[in-house]
């Protein structure tokens, strides 16, 4: 009766010997598989090029519209472009209708009446000073508007390099997925060798 009960005994423990060592594979296989995995997300993680700021700013800073371009946003440098062709025709016209208001304000000034231009003879010193002012002023404005727009040209691909990282889209969903994992490091024989536990991811 003792070498029956010896031999059950034995045979039960090397069941449960077996038992373990089956565990043990299937966890050191599970834990393989993730590491693999994690491993592969990081290569492709590293693999990405990332956006920079920083490097878009600098591009539009050395030539407007060329941060744009490095955003894929090709359709704002026409509209770049077309805001300094602006300025510029302003700033060429107000200043050649201020040079010669100027030149005839200083010949004046100087005596110099070869040189005066016939076609502001009926206008007196204080208008042409005047006249001359007001386009000075205008042409100034003009060139402020450039150095702005300039800036706005580095702001804007700035800010649209920065948004590139994000998802600004109107369809913005929630998805829930369960799993069911085993825990890696193993209890005692005696205890129950294998555990598992429920999960839940969210994305975004």
């Amino acid at each position: 009766m003792k070498r029956k009960g010896l031999i059950l005994f034995l045979l039960l423990f090397c069941i449960s010997c077996i038992y373990a060592q089956q565990v043990d594979s299937m966890v050191v296989q599970q834990v393989q598989q993730e590491e693999k995995a994690l491993d592969t997300n990081m290569n492709k993680h590293k693999k990405i090029k990332v956006h920079s700021p920083k490097k878009a700013g600098w591009m539009s800073a050395a030539l407007p519209g060329l941060g744009q371009g490095y955003n894929r946003k090709y359709w704002k440098i026409p509209v770049i472009y077309a805001g300094f062709t602006g300025s510029g025709i302003g700033i060429y016209y107000f200043y050649n209708r201020y040079k010669i208001y100027r030149d005839e304000y200083r010949n004046r000034l100087n005596e110099q009446t070869d040189l005066l231009n016939p076609e502001l003879a009926n206008y007196g010193n204080d208008n042409i000073n005047a006249i001359k002012q007001s386009y000075q002023r205008n042409m100034e404005i003009f060139i402020i508007v450039s150095v702005v727009w300039y800036f706005l040209n580095i702001l804007d691909a700035v800010v649209d390099a920065h948004l590139m990282s994000f998802d600004i889209s109107d369809d913005l969903s929630v998805y829930v997925a369960p799993s069911i994992g085993f825990d890696r490091q193993l209890t005692s024989i005696t205890k129950s060798p294998l555990t598992t536990h429920i999960t839940l991811t969210f994305k975004f």
